[in-house]
């Protein structure tokens, strides 16, 4: 009996491998997303439709739609990313969240182009050499800085926070560039908003 016992318990083991047990599913984490009311209370002016040729002192005000997502569902995002449950059941009333554009043009010295450009083709067409000195300082206009401004504020219950931020990049800015900066504004709001919310709990809402 126990010989067959073994033999079975043998012939077990040699077909086990093939043998695949289900596997126990996995529980998916709980990630709750923050509820919390977000109203958007900023000026007219600021509206997705209209392009971003508004200027002042070379200064450009860009549209919402000059990122994805728009520029106050990347705040909102960032807040419930940031602070998760601490916003349950509050109320972020965004007041300002304007992003400018300022170009800042380079002096170009034609004179200087021009005479670099005898000095490297000294037996070139005159006509030549004006046209190299024009695309060469072309070139190097393109090659200019852009100043990317943010400012943001806003109020939870009471109490008003505010941020901003400005970076400055060389020849065309990039949606990528927009982000940065945006999210360097927000991240500058983070300590009113603690403050913000420490008042809140202190009051017993």
């Amino acid at each position: 009996m126990n010989r067959i016992v073994s033999l079975w318990f043998m012939a077990f083991l040699m077909i086990a491998p093939e043998i695949s047990f289900a596997a126990t599913p996995p529980v998916a984490e709980e990630n709750p997303t923050a509820e919390f009311n977000f109203i958007d209370r900023r000026a007219a002016y600021l509206s997705a439709s209209l392009p971003p040729e508004r200027s002042l002192d070379n200064a450009n005000t860009l549209p919402d739609t000059c990122v994805v997502p728009s520029v106050p569902d990347f705040f909102k995002a960032w807040l419930a990313t940031k602070f998760s449950s601490q916003l349950s059941g509050v109320t972020v009333v965004l007041k300002e969240l304007k992003i400018e554009t300022m170009n800042v043009p380079i002096a170009i010295n034609s004179e200087d182009f021009y005479n670099r450009a005898i000095t490297a083709a000294p037996t070139a067409n005159p006509l030549s050499l004006i046209l190299a000195s024009l695309l060469a300082g072309g070139i190097e206009n393109l090659r200019g800085k852009t100043i990317v401004s943010v400012r943001v504020s806003g109020q939870i219950d009471n109490q008003e926070f505010s941020g901003a931020a400005a970076e400055t990049f060389r020849g065309r800015i990039s949606e990528d560039n927009i982000k940065a900066v945006l999210l360097d504004a927000a991240e500058s709001t983070s300590s009113e908003i603690r403050a913000a919310f420490v008042i809140r709990a202190m009051s017993g809402r």
